[in-house]
């Protein structure tokens, strides 16, 4: 059976919800819990040598084709232009089946939001607003990598708004890391990332320091620490302008090492250490 066939054949059965109106025919409209199951096993059968029939790609209009996942690639771009948005996305390739299927749901994910909310818009913008989504990634061993991604939004204001996101693999699987996954104790392991997240941050702004803006983004709950990834050796923790200062300040991190978080018992093997 071609992709375009299983393509068919599933929308057919699935409750419609979610993509913009726009974009796909109301029973193409899949609930969340749909999408996210069958884009994830529509990525992973192409990323297994999948093809597309030539004549089912052309027909496809391009601002709403699936972003093809050839292994060997580093990374693919979602371009989309409406009336009144444009959207361009740059997405990673990690090399792990599981990982990139949910890096490319995300992506997608992303684009879908943004086009869904300018379409409901009485009026399209005069100016265009822009969705524009860029990424590093930061290998911190042989078996794990993170992907942060840089999201800029241009809706109407005097800049665009900015947003983070990070993803941390173990590449042997493909699975998601978490906190719970990097350290087998951590009774006390936020008050320790406030603390060391709050002297280095004061540092780096200096004189620019907001002392209510800083205290506010670094109290001790996990929600002021949860986009981080793995430097190579330790953690590096990222925060968005406004969390910690504004604006112009743009986007802060600090890596913690992993000596620092020693009494936490981290699983050294994700850092290639016995």
């Amino acid at each position: 059976m071609t992709a375009a066939i299983a393509v068919n054949a599933i929308c057919a059965i699935l409750r419609p919800m979610h993509f913009p109106r726009a974009s796909l025919p109301a029973i193409y409209r899949l609930s969340r819990g749909a999408l996210y199951t069958f884009c994830g096993f529509c990525a992973l059968w192409c990323l297994h040598g999948g093809n597309v029939d030539a004549a089912d790609a052309k027909t496809q209009p391009a601002a709403q084709s699936r972003p093809a996942l050839p292994r060997g690639v580093d990374s693919y771009t979602i371009t989309q232009r409406g009336d009144g948005y444009r959207i361009n996305i740059t997405c990673p390739q990690v090399g792990t089946p599981v990982a990139d299927a949910e890096l490319a749901i995300w992506a997608r994910d992303q684009a879908a939001a943004f086009t869904e909310s300018v379409q409901m818009l009485p009026t399209p913008p005069p100016v265009p607003y822009e969705l524009v989504i860029t990424y590093e990634t930061l290998r911190a061993s042989s078996r794990v990598i993170s992907v942060v991604f840089f999201i800029s939004t241009s809706m109407g204001g005097a800049h665009p708004e900015p947003g983070l996101a990070t993803f941390v693999y173990d590449r042997r699987d493909g699975r998601r890391l978490s906190y719970n996954d990097l350290f087998l104790n951590q009774e006390g392991i936020v008050r320790t990332f406030s603390d060391i997240c709050r002297g280095s941050l004061a540092k780096q702004l200096g004189d620019r320091v907001d002392p209510a803006m800083l205290d506010a983004g670094t109290t001790p709950t996990m929600a002021n620490f949860d986009l981080f990834a793995l430097a190579e050796n330790g953690v590096r923790i990222f925060f968005p302008p406004y969390q910690i200062a504004p604006y112009s300040e743009g986007y802060l991190n600090v890596t913690i090492p992993l000596g620092d978080l020693a009494q936490f018992k981290p699983h050294l093997a994700f850092w290639d250490k016995p």
